[in-house]
């Protein structure tokens, strides 16, 4: 732009060069759709290599896709993009309970395919708030030729919420991030929540004021959310400004004021309630007594630290000071795997501790256990001393749920380690869960309620009581169809997965919309062969590939049909192939190759897979405008062909335009260089030739993009100079490389774009128009050598 001036000295302004560069565009980007056995359905992937290719996709597949792209990749390629297609195809699914068996959480596995029923899923409420939130671990459980199973892809996603407002909502964490599985959570009915205080109170409701006054220590600062809000801090009044404390209510009703006053101060308009038990639970040698709760009809409660005069931690409210916050969300997580101990659930607003803090100390002495597996390495049945009497436990000097949880941790670490190695035992919060270090994940959990007095932690009535506590599967099996045995409580209305029927027209259609829509340019297209695709329902797909490939500026490689077992039946059978196809974007070759399965004579595979490999190494080495055929044009990777041939035979087929692969002494090479529209006869001698046409091709996507910056620029000279720089720049480079015949530029190419291919009319019609012109090189497909005797001649 002009400088504006307005002082008397020097002004520098910068001014482009208007130069523009086009660069030449990949010509060996490959495109492979087919059938898999797992792997995104009607999604094209980018791989670079056979190992991308197997994370993917699996190390086998239904059909000749893992062969193509094994091939492809041996021969040379370096880039190509996979689209998995079926017809039918489904994925296995599981319906996961809560505690109370009703449906919470729908695990579906992320791929169609019979993969998903490998998927196996495992719950655990051992997180930082393991009244509220769960942890979820998903695998495959893959079967091993020893009978073992060995745990592949494992994801683990931790702290996860029912609660679709919280930032760790299941949904938001494992479905933007697993590549196994998605899942679909159920709305939790009846919002509440509760913040317990760990601290248990005095039984007698006039010696609670005392335990009040001395756990706040003249602290009376909390931080409370309700429901979702911003947390606010609340001042809670002291038993000194309370009227007559020693009445539990009216503790109740100061610390519920000043909770509520404050929230509506702060726009909040949550309500919470304040509540002393007003029975204590039984001592049972834990320390009994009356809880204190904060609770809300509107949602979660959570209580955390104030930044000063902090009573958060003598009152021992909130998770961090050792109390219990659950609500409606923390009751309808999926319910926990293995053999637990539920004591108590938030339903309950005190958690029930009474079902096991009645049970006295003393009694402690025996834990009975059963197994249902077969190959159970010691019996079937456990009995574990516990050791009995107080000895065993030490008790705090203050009543609190941390008494619980130090029982159940000593409970755990004794059951663990007399249980023969058979269980893995540990505390999650206030429960007690055992799992089995053996058999399949479906089977092998029991508990036996013994009718020994003294066995009172799976007695009637107990935390471990089969009848009202049943075992939970070791983990859920996603795709296990309902009913069978083994299936558990907790899980049912499965789905299994289907890998579906060899695709169909439709399918193919999809993949090319998805092709077209999402991946930015590739240069050949395979279509691998389907396990139970005939030859008939491969001939359907030949047309509308070849359509799209020709918009697409892409080159299709035809496979041969199966049944062409010699060289009549393919001399013949590639003049119908013809039909329908767009041809001059397509090329066959036959015979099919032996590719190596273990077999003496190897598997039989189509050759498209291998042909886009060699293109892709002739293209590195020598460029797309070197015919991918001759004798450096080896087939890597195989043991041979369907059917050798010899030269007469041929000489058949190579004037149909089928390209021959052959057997020579330095191996399998190809030896053909037609398009599909090259046969003789056909009056088509421009696109006769695989490297000429692909050379068009690479030359009109490169011009293509490279020439966008014209757009709406003013269409007058300096635009015309400006394209003929730029596209004469690019044609010389391949002239420079060897990419067109003449032994001067002038000779190899021109650019033509000024005021004689570009009308006033068309400029008023706001066209530009560019004529580029090149001399391909073509192929010498038959080297002649004439020989005659010169005998009686004179030497000179």
């Amino acid at each position: 732009m002009p400088a504006i001036v307005s002082y008397p000295g020097v002004y520098i302004v910068e001014e482009a060069s208007g130069a523009r560069a086009i660069a030449g565009v990949a010509t060996s980007i490959a495109a492979f759709i087919g059938m898999a056995e797992r792997g995104r359905m009607d999604v094209p992937v980018r791989v670079f290599n056979i190992a991308d290719f197997e994370r993917e996709y699996g190390p086998t597949t239904s059909g000749e896709l893992a062969d193509q792209v094994r091939q492809f990749y041996l021969n040379g390629g370096g880039q190509a993009y996979v689209c998995r297609i079926a017809d039918g195809a489904l994925p296995a699914s599981i319906r996961l309970m809560n505690e109370a068996g009703v449906h919470a959480l729908t695990v579906n596995a992320r791929d169609p395919g019979l993969e998903g029923n490998l998927i196996r899923v495992e719950i655990d409420y051992a997180t930082a708030n393991p009244d509220r939130t769960f942890n979820m671990t998903v695998y495959r459980s893959r079967p091993q030729p020893d009978g073992t199973r060995s745990r592949e892809g494992v994801e683990k996603f931790a702290d996860l919420s029912m609660d679709p407002n919280s930032g760790s909502s299941v949904e938001l964490a494992v479905n933007g991030a697993s590549a196994l599985v998605t899942v679909a959570a159920q709305a939790a009915p009846g919002a509440f929540g509760i913040s317990m205080s760990g601290l248990v109170l005095p039984s007698t409701a006039a010696s609670v004021e005392g335990a009040l006054s001395t756990a706040m220590n003249g602290q009376r600062s909390i931080r409370i959310s309700v429901a979702n809000s911003s947390p606010v801090t609340v001042a809670l009044p002291l038993m000194s400004e309370i009227t007559s404390p020693g009445t539990l209510s009216n503790i109740t009703t100061a610390w519920t004021q000043a909770i509520n006053t404050t929230l509506t101060a702060n726009t909040i308009s949550s309500t919470v309630t304040v509540e002393i038990s007003a029975a204590a639970i039984a001592s049972g040698g834990f320390g009994g007594g009356r809880m204190l709760a904060i609770t809300s009809a509107n949602g979660p409660v959570v209580v955390t630290p104030a930044s000063g005069a902090n009573a958060t931690v003598g009152l021992m409210l909130g998770v961090a000071a050792g109390g219990i916050e659950g609500d409606n969300f923390g009751d309808f997580r999926p319910a926990p795997n293995g053999l637990v101990a539920r004591i108590g659930n938030s339903g309950d607003r005190f958690l029930a501790l009474r079902n096991f803090a009645n049970i006295n100390r003393d009694q402690l002495t025996t834990f009975s256990l059963t197994d249902d597996t077969v190959d159970s390495p010691h019996g079937t049945g456990i009995n574990i001393a516990l050791g009995g009497a107080v000895s065993m436990f030490t008790v705090g000097a203050v009543n609190s749920l941390a008494n619980v949880r130090a029982v159940l941790d000593s409970l755990a670490a004794t059951i663990d380690a007399n249980s023969h190695n058979r269980w893995l035992v540990r505390r999650q919060g206030n429960r007690l869960v055992l799992l089995p270090r053996y058999g399949n994940e479906n089977t092998g959990i029991t508990s036996v309620a013994l009718t020994t007095s003294n066995n009172v932690l799976n007695a009637a009535g107990r935390p471990f009581d089969p009848a009202t506590n049943p075992a939970n599967v070791a983990a859920y099996t996603v795709g296990r169809p309902g009913g069978v045995a083994g299936l558990g409580t907790f899980q049912n209305t499965s789905v299994q997965g289907i890998d579906g029927n060899f695709p169909k027209p439709p399918d193919y259609a999809r993949a090319f919309e998805a092709i077209g829509r999402d991946v930015d340019l590739f240069n050949l297209m395979i279509l691998p062969r389907a396990d139970g695709q005939n030859d008939a329902a491969r001939t359907a797909l030949w047309g509308p590939a070849s359509d799209f490939c020709a918009r697409e500026r892409a080159f299709l490689l035809v496979d041969p049909r199966s049944t062409w077992t010699n060289i009549t039946l393919a001399e013949q059978g590639v003049d119908q192939l013809r039909v329908g196809l767009e041809t001059r974007n397509s090329a066959a070759y036959w015979p099919r190759l032996r590719a190596a399965d273990g077999t003496p004579n190897g598997k039989v595979i189509d050759p498209a897979g291998s042909v886009a490999g060699v293109m892709a190494r002739t293209d590195g080495a020598r460029g797309v405008w070197k015919a991918p055929a001759g004798l450096e044009a080896t087939v890597r990777g195989v043991m041979g062909v369907e059917r050798r041939m010899t030269d007469p035979e041929n000489g058949v087929i190579n004037p149909k335009a089928l390209n021959a692969v052959r057997v020579f002494p330095s191996g399998v090479v190809l030896w053909g260089a037609r398009t599909l529209v090259g046969f003789d006869g056909s009056g088509n001698i421009d696109d006769k030739y695989i490297p000429v046409r692909r050379t068009m091709l690479m030359i009109e996507e490169s011009l293509y993009r490279g020439l966008h910056f014209a757009v709406f620029e003013p269409n007058d000279e300096p635009l015309w100079a400006q394209i003929r720089l730029a596209a004469g720049s690019f044609m010389n480079g391949l002239f420079r490389q060897g990419a067109f015949a003449g032994s001067k530029s002038s000779d190899a190419y021109f650019v033509m774009c000024d005021s004689s291919t570009t009308t006033p009319n068309d400029i008023n019609l706001g066209i530009v128009n560019v004529i580029v012109g090149f001399a391909p090189l073509k192929p010498a497909e038959f080297v002649v050598i004439t020989v005659k005797q010169i005998a009686g001649q004179a030497q000179v």
